[in-house]
């Protein structure tokens, strides 16, 4: 553990195999720091290093941080890495819909909204949009409800992600030549 009493450094290499027969590494001497999750939420979810999603933790941090495979498989990577760890089902779809919402995307394009934008897409290496605890609220509510499935909340999470990142300046124009 680091002296800012969040990082630890893995001694040895740490794996998972997903339900596919996939194995994923984190290599020792990997630095993570639990899982990323808002301090609003500590008390209802509890704080990054508690849990049996730590260990999910522990790939998805390496695997956001490298970016070597997709942002979506990274992140369906944790919820399967979570259940299979034993983490309540319910609490494995908050944390799944919360990082696949509000945690790190790469390498995607996306259209801007505004009148006077070039009509190409704009591709983006890397954005990690921010918290909104009221959306999430929303979201955790009728997920534990049961009005709410996995696939309706991922379809409900790109629509207000998308809405979202066409108000925003990043990312570069794709010309086409």
């Amino acid at each position: 553990m680091s002296h800012d009493g969040r990082t630890a450094m893995l001694l040895a290499p740490f794996a998972y195999v997903d339900p596919q027969g996939k194995e994923w590494v984190t290599p020792a001497g990997w630095k993570v720091d639990g899982a990323s999750i808002p301090w609003p939420l500590w008390s209802l979810i509890g704080s990054p290093w508690t849990g049996k999603y730590r260990e999910a933790s522990v790939i998805h941090d390496y695997l956001c941080d490298t970016r070597k495979e997709s942002w979506t498989s990274v992140h369906w990577t944790f919820y399967t890495a979570m259940l299979a760890n034993g983490v309540n089902e319910i609490q494995a779809k908050l944390m799944y819909v919360a990082v696949y919402r509000f945690g790190p995307r790469w390498d995607f394009d996306y259209r801007p909204a505004c009148p006077n934008c070039l009509a190409v897409p704009y591709h983006v290496e890397a954005f990690t949009p921010p918290f909104d605890q009221k959306e999430f609220d929303s979201l955790k509510a009728r997920i534990e409800s049961g009005e709410l499935s996995l696939e309706q909340a991922l379809k409900e999470s790109d629509a207000s992600f998308n809405d979202q990142i066409k108000t925003l300046e990043i990312g570069k124009p794709v010309l086409l030549r």
